[in-house]
């Protein structure tokens, strides 16, 4: 009998095997001693050999976890949970979890991977803190796959579905108090608000959401940085007051229409009544 371990990471390691030749002749000689002993030979050759592969692939993801968080993503994700041979639990969006630490009802964003309870001679298995829809779950993935182990590739589908499942619950949010499209689209996948209707390009909210931090980021292109800073403040807190946050915003690109209006009149548009004198002017008195 001849054994072959075909788990593999070739930046863990330096590209060298992963199991030793010393591991590998251990483990040989461990199955080959059993098959005489057991009734179930081949089922038991399966299940030592299995468990082996498994405990070493979580192995190779928790290695590549803390590489993560040692060079890319540095506090941007945690591992919470580290069983041997069992499960690896991996927290993201961080930065939100500070943010809300005082909200009661703010969800705490987890990636686990591990042995199925139900079967262990399943591929490791993939679970979501709070739990995704089943199709949410198909997108990402039901099971490792064992041909191509990356912790990265998965955690960023994660947070992809995760995103688009976020901005669709916002869009069904502003619907309520929109008369204009509210539509999830491009890629990067973002919010497109049109507050005005019918609104220019350049008048539409775009809402995305911060890939490492998971923060909502507002932004507009005819508006500067601050006329949407409120917007975005709200959408990382409790979304309190969003309806006048809105209508302030369009009131603003109201102004702007009208003011590029008048640019092409013999007229001079002012953000104040150019009154010099205002002590004694009538209008003081209104």
């Amino acid at each position: 009998m001849d054994v072959n371990f075909l788990v593999e990471d070739h930046e863990t390691g330096h590209g060298k095997s992963l199991v030793h030749s010393m591991q590998v002749h251990y483990i040989h000689e461990l199955v080959q001693s059993r098959l005489l002993h057991v009734d179930h030979p081949l089922h038991d050759l399966y299940k030592v050999l299995h468990s082996f592969c498994q405990s070493l692939q979580l192995e190779v993801l928790h290695s590549q976890a803390q590489r993560l968080m040692n060079d890319r993503l540095r506090d941007s994700i945690c591992i919470v949970e580290y069983s041997l041979s069992k499960s690896l639990s991996i927290s993201y969006w961080r930065d939100q979890q500070k943010k809300r630490q005082n909200m009661e009802h703010f969800p705490i964003y987890k990636l686990s991977v591990h042995v199925s309870e139900e079967d262990e001679g399943k591929p490791l298995q993939i679970s979501h803190t709070p739990p995704m829809t089943p199709i949410e779950s198909r997108k990402v993935g039901l099971a490792i796959k064992s041909d191509h182990l990356s912790i990265e590739k998965l955690l960023m589908q994660t947070i992809e579905v995760r995103t688009h499942s976020k901005l669709k619950e916002l869009a069904r949010e502003m619907q309520r108090v929109i008369d204009g499209k509210c539509e999830v689209r491009d890629m990067p996948v973002a919010l497109h608000v049109s507050v005005l209707n019918p609104c220019m390009s350049s008048e539409v909210l775009r809402i995305s959401i911060d890939v490492q931090t998971g923060s909502y980021m507002a932004s507009v292109p005819s508006c500067e940085r601050s006329a949407v800073q409120g917007i975005e403040d709200s959408l990382n807190g409790e979304h309190r007051g969003m309806e006048k946050l809105l209508m302030k915003l369009k009131v603003q690109l109201v102004l702007q229409r009208c003011e590029k209006c008048v640019q092409l009149m013999m007229a001079n548009s002012r953000p104040t009544l150019p009154l010099i004198n205002t002590a004694d002017h009538p209008l003081s008195k209104l």
